[in-house]
């Protein structure tokens, strides 16, 4: 007869960590909304974002191997969300890559066009004019690639990276002549899994770093924080109940660093958006310059200060 203890640690906590799971890979979808909306990232963290697709597909690959369905439907959901983020991320990379090139583009443009003006206001022949001389109207010289935008950005590379390593990975188990036994496929899916969250817990750890070194505790986000502790939780009290390594030891170190973070968020006090700002810049620089003084169409005038100390939380991600 199965007790209540085996029904509650092998069913209800697995169970439950795939919702807390979900909630926690969706933590950031507020923050790229945002981002997207604002057309920058503004310092939003995006590197975490490509190693959830490879911790989520390596789980996944986990789950098809030991036919767990739990660790399906707690990955499944973060792997598409994932590809939402990553894509939302290179859009904005690349946008803020190509973005001073069409602006610098657009100026020479404009100043041919002005050169044009003065060529017939003058009475210059065609063979005499700057855009005849190597200098072309869209920015670029002697037809050359000037003025090109890079054809990759940094997200997109790591993402690629991640994706290539993990088909690469399961390709080698999968489409061999001998086929492996299930306990070396086991080991080397469940090793790569570990190696990718393990790079995924790096976005906790720079906190902690970051967190000790200011003595502020605002770079913590709370509901991730508590959703990530509390996956962790179940996931490992499940890990012991079916004696799985593989999921039990990333969960126990996942344990162990929202217990750091709980702590450092309870002794170091979270400063205030101002606070922030005004412990980096001088205050008198930042708001009586002329350059950071906005009037609204309504009259009302903005500073440069409150809209950065508005965007504070916008760049919690985990």
């Amino acid at each position: 007869m199965v007790s209540a203890g085996d029904i509650i640690l092998k069913y209800v906590f697995p169970t439950l960590g795939a919702i807390v799971a979900t909630a926690t890979f969706s933590a950031p979808v507020q923050s790229l909304r945002v981002a997207l909306a604002r057309g920058s990232l503004d310092g939003l963290n995006t590197f975490p974002w490509a190693f959830m697709t490879a911790n989520t597909l390596g789980w996944i690959a986990y789950s098809f191997v030991e036919f767990n369905l739990f660790v399906f439907f707690a990955n499944a959901p973060g792997f598409l969300i994932s590809i939402w983020l990553n894509s939302g991320a290179i859009k904005l990379q690349y946008l803020e890559q190509i973005r001073p090139v069409l602006v610098g583009n657009v100026e020479m443009t404009q100043s041919n066009g002005n050169n044009a003006n003065e060529v017939e206001s003058s009475g210059m022949s065609n063979e005499e004019s700057p855009s005849q001389n190597g200098q072309n109207r869209f920015g670029g010289f002697g037809g050359g690639n000037a003025g090109q935008p890079p054809p990759f950005c940094a997200q997109d590379k790591i993402w690629l990276l991640v994706v290539i390593a993990w088909v690469g990975l399961l390709s080698f188990i999968g489409l061999r002549s001998t086929p492996l036994d299930h306990k070396t496929q086991r080991d080397i899916v469940g090793i790569g899994a570990n190696v990718s969250l393990v790079i995924f817990f790096a976005a906790p750890l720079s906190t902690i770093a970051t967190v000790i070194k200011t003595r502020d505790s605002s770079t913590i986000h709370i509901p991730t924080m508590i959703m990530n502790t509390f996956n962790c939780v179940f996931w490992f009290s499940y890990a012991l109940a079916v004696s799985d390594p593989f999921i039990a030891v990333p969960n126990g170190l996942g344990l162990l660093f929202g217990a750091i973070q709980i702590f450092l968020y309870l002794i170091f006090p979270r400063r205030s958006g101002l606070q922030q700002i005004a412990s980096r810049e001088p205050l008198d620089e930042l708001i009586l310059n002329e350059d950071n003084i906005s009037v609204g169409s309504d009259g009302s005038v903005g500073t440069e200060l409150k809209r950065r100390s508005s965007m504070i939380e916008d760049k919690s991600i985990i």
